[in-house]
């Protein structure tokens, strides 16, 4: 396996407060620009591309999800298809908040959907203890309403989730819902297939398929790692071809979205009003 280390490439700043997600419309970013959820507010951020730097400012659509918690949205990853279909991950409790851009009224989704994950086979599948909360985070959207979601520790790995009476679909070209295609959304989401990570990463942030490769975000080894393979089945063991070490600075990596030319974003984890003049986005030119 090789290790390299990421150029400086372009860091900025967005206005997004504890950025938690990125994705493209599609599985990657294009002209159509870029989204992103942060840990603060339950909305959709949408920043319009000009070159290679999103606009500063981007746009919050609520989407009228109301956390459980006290504070923050609980939103941990997001995905989107080139149709309009918005999925956010949420930890507590496990599962998606689904928007369509059909039905947003200016700044305001008028309707929002909740798929909650089947958390007792999510744990049957990863060993997870019951007293555990569960930690998903990063989402990427497959084919038959199938979505890959990562666990972030304790074990960090990968699951497959699908409705219940399914074959899992494994992690292959055919699987990932490809950028021009609309996603089925379930009614329920089952663990199908556990995948979990190697130990050259601490944690999972986020993910994001690259020339039909999944490519893995770890915030606490501050690195993005390669699936050796184009080809996984369910049972086969994870490996990786390729890490890329990310820049010193930003600190706190959390969203992960490659461009149609296989350049990459990066966003960070940054309370806004706390560091005022703290980068939270990071443009690379390209894995080397």
């Amino acid at each position: 396996m090789r290790v390299k280390t990421l150029g400086p490439g372009t860091p900025f700043r967005v206005e997004v407060d504890e950025l938690s997600g990125l994705a493209g419309r599609g599985q990657e970013v294009t002209t159509s620009g870029l989204l992103a959820v942060g840990d603060e507010l339950t909305a959709v951020f949408a920043m319009s591309r000009n070159g290679r730097e999103p606009e500063l400012r981007p746009d919050a659509w609520d989407t009228g999800y109301e956390a459980p918690r006290k504070s923050g949205s609980n939103f941990e990853g997001i995905a989107a298809d080139a149709s309009g279909t918005i999925v956010a991950v949420t930890e507590v409790p496990a599962g998606l908040v689904v928007v369509e851009l059909s039905a947003r009224d200016g700044h305001k989704f008028r309707t929002h959907t909740r798929v909650r994950f089947d958390e007792t086979s999510m744990r049957k599948l990863a060993d997870i203890d019951g007293d555990d909360a569960l930690q998903p985070e990063g989402v990427v959207l497959l084919h038959g309403a199938h979505v890959l979601v990562a666990h972030e520790k304790k074990p960090h790995g990968l699951f497959e989730l699908g409705p219940p009476d399914d074959e899992p679909l494994g992690l292959h070209p055919g699987s990932y819902l490809p950028s021009g295609d609309g996603f089925t959304v379930p009614a329920r989401l089952a663990a199908l297939a556990w995948w979990p990570t190697p130990h050259a990463l601490h944690d999972i942030s986020d993910m994001a398929v690259w020339n039909n490769r999944l490519h893995f975000l770890s915030d606490k080894s501050s690195c993005i790692a390669r699936l050796h393979s184009e080809d996984v089945e369910p049972g086969d063991e994870l490996e990786f071809d390729a890490i890329w070490k990310l820049p010193d600075e930003p600190e706190n990596a959390e969203g992960l979205i490659f461009t149609s030319d296989g350049s990459c974003y990066v966003g960070f984890d940054v309370a806004l009003e706390d560091e005022p003049t703290r980068n939270n986005m990071l443009h690379v030119e390209g894995l080397p």
